[in-house]
């Protein structure tokens, strides 16, 4: 038994795709299946019942998934512990999340599940992530242990390996200076002659292109003709232009405009997968055990609203 087949082990039993946890770890699947063969045998207990979709544990593998999350708990309070007994404190972990969110109660919650966990660890915040990565990255963003953002912009960056947390909904968000808002039964195939703004981004990772093409893609299904774009200079331009009622924005249920007491909003039928990416390179090992409780966190929330 190595380290390894347990790490594949514990990856799989994230995931619950054999497929994700092999992108994940960067091998292939033919690998991980036969990493995860092999600790089968040596066990002598089948892990995974494979005639589900998506797989599900045995009883035997449920009850080594539980073994093996200790160990690996205990293994970083170990780590820790070692590491404290050789600086006065840990290195904090800085954290990062995409400038257009709140940090929300599912992610707050999470980040303080940890902190009573791991007193002894601290955690601070770093400058919010932009939408436009590539020239902050450089900078003191590319310094952050843990980044919270869209899966598209994550998985494009080095040095860092992602986590999926979920899936969230995107919205239109409209102002109630709009000439639309005071309707009665407001659809979203109402705004068919509203503008649509989007921000003026010169960044490979999310480019305006891909931008419009989401939107158009999005409402050409409820609009009987394509919507009317704008780009916009910049985000401050593009809020107070939306609070005054001149167009409409998608943004996804985590954007901080729900708050706005002038904005509402209305779900539209896409979604966004969102997630965390840690940095590899980095030598505190707290930063692997954050990211493993995060997303932990956030499937066991999964788990319990789909039992409600």
């Amino acid at each position: 038994m190595t380290s390894f087949q347990i790490q594949c082990f514990l990856t799989v039993g994230l995931y619950m795709n054999l497929s994700r946890a092999a992108e994940a770890l960067f091998i292939t699947q033919p690998a991980i299946s036969r990493h995860i063969s092999n600790l089968e045998k040596e066990l002598g207990s089948q892990l995974f019942d494979r005639q589900y979709k998506p797989i599900r544990f045995t009883d035997a593998g449920r009850l080594w998934y539980q073994y093996f999350t200790r160990c690996e708990e205990e293994f970083g309070k170990t780590m820790r512990q070692t590491t404290a007994n050789t600086r006065q404190q840990c290195e904090p972990i800085k954290i990062s999340i995409c400038n257009v969110w709140d940090c929300n109660d599912q992610l707050q919650k999470s980040l303080d599940s940890f902190s009573a966990a791991h007193p002894e660890q601290e955690l601070v915040f770093a400058p919010s992530l932009p939408v436009n990565l590539t020239h902050a990255m450089s900078q003191d963003y590319g310094k952050a242990d843990v980044l919270f953002h869209l899966e598209k912009v994550l998985r494009k960056l080095p040095d860092y390996r992602y986590f999926q947390l979920a899936r969230i909904p995107n919205a239109l968000f409209y102002s109630t200076r709009h000439p639309l808002a005071g309707k009665k039964d407001l659809s979203l195939a109402d705004f068919e002659d509203s503008t649509f703004l989007y921000i003026a981004d010169d960044d490979d990772l999310i480019s305006n292109s891909d931008i419009c093409q989401r939107i158009i893609s999005v409402f050409l299904n409820i609009f009987s003709k394509a919507p009317k774009m704008q780009m916009v200079e910049s985000s401050e331009l593009a809020i107070t232009m939306l609070e005054d009622g001149q167009g409409v924005m998608m943004r996804d249920e985590w954007a901080r405009l729900r708050y706005y007491p002038q904005i509402k909003y209305i779900t539209v039928p896409d979604e966004e997968s969102v997630g965390l990416a840690w940095n590899t390179k980095s030598d505190n090992p707290a930063v692997y055990q954050l990211a493993r409780e995060v997303v932990n966190y956030f499937r066991a929330a999964e788990d319990s609203a789909q039992d409600f």
